[in-house]
Order: structure tokens, then C-alpha cells, then sequence
């Protein structure tokens, strides 16, 4: 049997706007990890319930993302290692320091020696703390090129959290000042999440993204989950090791090339005639190429 109900149509378009209204506050509590970009050179970073999963449903999709920025910014940062430098940033004597200029002068500082294939601008962005709409933290650069870091007021009494969102901000401003960008925002900012690795900051990073808010409620900052952060952790120690071995083993073939061609002319005119051959090999291969045709003559 049906029915027909008579409605005012001011009662209908009433019911419609509260139902509609409805939805958008049921979207907006269930809402994954909101970041908005304005434009192309201002970035927003916002805070995440932390039990909110990761907006790519894909676990291994994720992983390879990661991964493949990983093996990508090392590879166009850094060098190998001198046996003095650390991967870590460490502050340990501004820990307790609400000097944020001076930790961002730190922290690009200890860019430059992770990464020197990269340019470091010499110019200390601004940091000041302001009231920010839905975020925790901004970069952004006027049309005459001064760039400022914006933390969230909010933040202020929370400064292991505030130098957590610098930390991004920071990242956000060496990407941007060499160029590097991906296509749409979500791989832009997984991107800007591995380079705090990349750059020797994860660690410090890590130490202020989580917290209780005034409510009680466990929260965090980024894009990833603590186990998709520990997974950015594990991998850079691994390359950054790796890249050490291969330093040694560099170091151990250029101390049996001089030793077998002591005279120096003699080494830069075999190193000439083999990188004319094979110009795309690295130096090490050249050498252990002309150190076993040697061996191979002797023989």
C-alpha cells in the first residue's frame, strides 16, 4: 500500500539542508589526514586523530611509495659518507631552547653535510607562530622570494611538537628551493615525509609528532602511520650503512691502485683511457677494471 505524504516545501528544504548537514559533519569527523595546498609555494600540515588510517587503503602501495622516494632523494643527496658524519640531526643543547631560528639554522646546517649534492639556500627562513586555519604549520614564499615557516599558535605550548612541524616545513623548503616536486599534493607531501629521513631528521622528527591534546585525545603529526615512519627509519639507516661499506670498499680499491701504480701520472692516464671506454661506470669500477686487466697481464 503506499502512501502520500504532504509536505510544505519549507519543511522539505529544511529536512534536505539538516540531512545535507549531517553528512558533511559525518565526512568531515571521518575525514583521513586533510592537507590543502593553496599554491604552488604555500603548504599546509595538519594534525590527525591517531587512529585515523592512511588515505592510500593499499598497505604495500604505501611501502612502495615510500621506497621508491627513499631510493630516489638519496640518490640525488647524498655522497659518500666521511667517516666523521652521523645520518642524525642531535640538538641536545637547545633541546629545552624555544629559539626556533636558531634550531632552523641548525637543522639546515646539518643538511648541507647529509646532502651535499643539494643546494642549501643561505637565507634562515622566518618563523613565527600564528592562528592557522585547519593546520599545524605552512610554508609559504611571498612574490619577492621571502619564505616564512607558520606554526600553529596552538603549538606554542607544545614546542617538541613545534619543532616536529619545522622539521616538515624545513624539508618542504629544500625541495622547493632545488626544484623537486611530485605531481599532486598527497605524493608532493609523502615525498616532503621521506626527505625528514633522507635528511638525517627523522629521529628528531619523531620525538614530538605524537602527544595528548588538552582533551585527552592521542594525536599525531603527518602523513603516515608510526609503523609507515618506522619502516622510513629502518630503510635510511639501512642505505645510509650501506653507503658507508661502500666507502670503505672505495677507499680500500683507491689504496691498491696507488699501491700497484705509485706514480700519479701513470694512474690518471690509465683512469682517462678507461673512462673512454666504459664513461658511464663509476670511478671504483674503472679501477677495479684496470686493476684485474693488470693482474690478467702479469699472469
Amino acid at each position: 500500500m503506499l502512501f502520500e505524504l504532504n509536505i510544505p516545501p519549507s519543511i522539505a528544504i529544511f529536512v534536505l539542508l539538516a540531512l545535507g548537514l549531517i553528512a558533511w559533519t559525518y565526512r568531515m569527523l571521518k575525514q583521513q589526514r586533510s592537507f590543502h595546498l593553496n599554491n604552488d609555494s604555500s603548504r599546509r600540515f595538519r594534525q590527525w586523530l591517531h587512529s585515523e588510517p592512511n588515505p592510500i587503503s593499499n598497505k604495500d602501495e604505501i611501502l612502495e611509495n615510500l621506497e621508491s622516494c627513499l631510493q630516489y632523494l638519496s640518490g640525488i643527496s647524498w655522497l659518500k659518507c666521511d667517516t666523521e658524519q652521523t645520518l642524525s640531526f642531535t640538538s641536545n643543547e637547545i633541546k629545552y631552547s624555544a629559539d626556533y631560528s636558531l634550531l632552523l639554522k641548525l637543522i639546515l646546517a646539518h643538511i648541507k653535510l647529509v646532502a651535499p649534492k643539494l643546494e642549501i639556500p643561505s637565507f634562515i627562513p622566518k618563523v613565527k607562530f600564528d592562528k592557522l586555519k585547519d593546520c599545524a604549520g605552512s610554508f609559504t614564499e611571498d612574490s619577492e622570494g621571502w619564505v616564512t615557516i607558520c606554526i600553529e599558535n596552538d603549538y606554542l605550548l607544545n614546542p617538541s611538537a613545534a619543532k616536529s612541524i619545522m622539521c616538515h616545513e624545513a624539508c618542504h623548503y629544500i625541495l622547493n628551493y632545488n626544484g623537486i616536486r611530485k605531481s599532486t599534493t598527497i605524493d608532493n607531501e609523502y615525498l616532503t615525509e621521506t626527505a625528514m629521513f633522507v635528511f638525517g631528521l627523522g629521529e628528531f622528527y619523531l620525538t614530538g609528532n605524537e602527544f595528548v591534546d588538552s582533551d585527552g585525545m592521542k594525536r599525531q603529526l603527518g602523513y603516515l602511520q608510526p609503523e609507515e615512519y618506522l619502516f622510513l627509519q629502518k630503510r635510511v639507516n639501512q642505505l645510509w650503512r650501506m653507503l658507508e661499506v661502500q666507502d670503505h670498499e672505495d677507499n680500500t680499491i683507491e689504496t691498491l691502485f696507488r699501491a700497484i701504480f705509485p706514480n700519479a701520472n701513470i694512474r690518471k692516464r690509465l683512469l682517462e683511457a678507461e673512462n673512454n671506454k666504459h664513461p658511464s661506470r663509476s670511478r671504483s669500477l674503472q679501477i677495479q677494471a684496470i686493476i684485474e686487466r693488470h693482474k690478467r697481464d702479469r699472469n
